[in-house]
């Protein structure tokens, strides 16, 4: 079920319907037993009228509901702005999104946590709550106002400093972040390298910056003198690839932001 979707499929088991998942909806009588949404519901404008509609396709036959989608929680206590996306209208922290599922029915039959990204696997329990109540998680939101902020100053007087002293600076990570950084961090584009680990971002571009995006395997890093990850979710394993890869010192290495593992 997707208006973007070509209308017809090469696996004759498929049935495809250009349309969106929602009140008009119409299955033919064809109730599922098991939905799958993976990535969407941060991105719908009514998340709880989503699940709803779930709930009364599944209901007839007490099917199941798999869900996946970010968790911003441990991004949001690290001030890590790769959380913060144009294109998603919704942010579910594990608290927020498990009081949204049970208010529209559902109970959790299991929960992963990886990736900074939550899964679920949903089976029906009530009937939804006609009114949804709805509780602010204001301790993280204001918890992440001052991390975002101070990560953010920080980060820049580290590039500034760096740049005033004549040194190659590497962005590791063609992501949202990045986009941020620039848009936000008002300082120039000298001695900058952008390096990702998809070869497909290869000589593309970030909205923000006019700097072409260059393999993260390109014998350039040979002329970087400080390396910042952005893409904080792999900063393991990407600090673990730019000392072996590279032979970049550690020292050489920090973090857009605070560490991953720090709240």
């Amino acid at each position: 079920v997707d208006p973007s979707l070509k209308e017809t499929t090469d696996n004759p088991k498929i049935r495809v319907i250009k349309e969106y998942f929602s009140d008009q909806l119409d299955l033919d009588d064809e109730k599922p037993d098991v939905i799958i949404s993976l990535n969407t519901l941060e991105h719908v404008e009514d998340p709880y009228a989503f699940l709803v509609k779930a709930h009364r396709q599944l209901q007839e036959k007490q099917g199941t509901l798999v869900l996946e989608f970010p968790d911003i929680e441990a991004q949001f206590r690290r001030g890590d702005y790769n959380a913060l996306c144009f294109e998603h209208l919704n942010y579910f922290s594990e608290a927020s999104a498990t009081r949204l599922m049970t208010q529209a029915g559902f109970r959790v039959v299991a929960l992963k946590k990886e990736l900074d990204r939550l899964f679920y696997i949903l089976e029906i329990e009530n009937e939804p709550e006609k009114q949804l109540s709805v509780e602010n998680d204001e301790e993280l939101l204001l918890y992440a106002t001052e991390k975002f902020k101070d990560g953010l100053d920080s980060i820049v007087e580290i590039i500034k400093n760096a740049q005033a002293q004549g040194k190659t600076i590497a962005l590791h990570g063609a992501c949202n972040v990045l986009n941020t950084l620039f848009a936000l961090g008002d300082f120039p584009e000298e001695n900058i390298l952008i390096f990702d680990g998809d070869e497909s971002k290869d000589g593309m571009y970030i909205p923000s910056s006019t700097i072409p995006c260059l393999d993260a395997a390109s014998p350039r890093y040979q002329e970087v003198d400080l390396v910042i990850i952005a893409a904080m979710t792999f900063y393991k394993e990407i600090h673990s690839f730019l000392v072996s890869h590279h032979g970049i010192a550690p020292e050489q290495i920090l973090p857009i932001f605070s560490l991953p593992n720090e709240s």
